[in-house]
């Protein structure tokens, strides 16, 4: 389905994902296609597939979590990491970064940063010695550079919180320590 309303060109395929890969499922049924969303430049269109596509893979399966009273905080974790970092490169992918490495980093945490400030803010003196002596020389400049590499990173490639913990009820919202760590309860 497409409905360009501009006569501008659609924009070539971006990541190399095919134009006929599922971007999200349509609220009857049926796939909306990568092809679709890149094809159709009509503003309400795309952000109905964007809708859809956080219906389809976040919201739906955090629902279903809570639907059978699972407690699941890795899982809950990892969608809402990926969700940041989908949001933030929908809105904060332009301009881009000088180093491309950065790209992903840059809107995760501008991202953070917009939807709460004290992620953008730099860390406490104490955060930041405790934190270069217990994990490693490089330095974070704020609480979303920390989420982003030592616990976005840490678990969605590695499988555990590397200096970003989980808690239990214990802590009801971000906790960040002069030990150098950073709490987070994902309910």
């Amino acid at each position: 389905m497409t409905n360009n309303t501009h006569s501008e060109a659609a924009p070539s395929s971006q990541c190399g994902i095919p134009d006929d890969v599922a971007f999200a499922q349509r609220a009857g049924g049926g796939d909306i296609l990568f092809g679709d969303v890149r094809n159709n430049r009509n503003a309400a269109a795309r952000a109905e597939f964007l809708a859809r596509r956080l219906e389809t893979f976040f919201l739906g399966a955090y629902q279903e979590l809570v639907d059978r009273n699972v407690s699941s905080p890795f899982s809950v974790s990892i969608m809402v990491m990926s969700g940041i970092g989908t949001l933030g490169e929908i809105f904060y992918s332009n301009p881009p970064p000088p180093d491309s490495r950065d790209r992903n980093r840059e809107a995760f945490c501008r991202f953070c940063a917009r939807v709460d400030q004290r992620f953008g803010r730099p860390h406490s003196i104490a955060f930041r010695k405790a934190f270069a002596q217990r994990w490693s020389t490089e330095r974070p400049d704020s609480i979303s550079g920390v989420l982003y590499t030592y616990f976005r990173n840490s678990l969605i490639h590695g499988y555990y919180g590397r200096g970003v913990f989980l808690t239990g009820a214990s802590t009801q919202e971000m906790l960040v320590k002069d030990d150098g760590t950073v709490l987070i309860h994902p309910r």
